[in-house]
């Protein structure tokens, strides 16, 4: 029960360094353990997201980059295609096929 407030709070729009000093302030040593890994676990979570979705992104600029210096213009529904992909070993075979292609209409062939 306590896990799921603390989950709440968390997707509150609410001042985490307030919501910081109020975890602290909470004097039951056993529930002030659990907020304080709980909340070690989210923050941890969010840094690893932010990690993979930086890798993702900087992929993605350098297939379009390497597109762009190889062939020029990169077609806009091109590029947008290639800003939906999540998926980071499909953006590494776009990086491989960007380099390896011999035209843009073949690295298409490829998404």
């Amino acid at each position: 029960m306590f896990e799921t407030f603390v989950l709440y709070l968390s997707n509150a729009d609410i001042d985490n360094e307030a919501m910081g000093r109020n975890l602290r302030s909470i004097q039951a040593p056993e529930l002030r353990n659990t907020a304080m890994t709980f909340a070690q676990k989210l923050r941890q979570e969010g840094r690893q997201e932010g990690r993979q979705e930086g890798r993702l992104t900087t992929l993605r600029e350098i297939v379009l980059e390497t597109l762009s210096l190889r062939f020029g213009d990169v077609p806009v529904g091109l590029g947008e295609a290639i800003r939906l992909i999540t998926d980071e070993e499909k953006l590494r075979a776009l990086q491989r096929s960007s380099v390896c292609c011999n035209s843009i209409e073949e690295f298409s062939k490829s998404l």
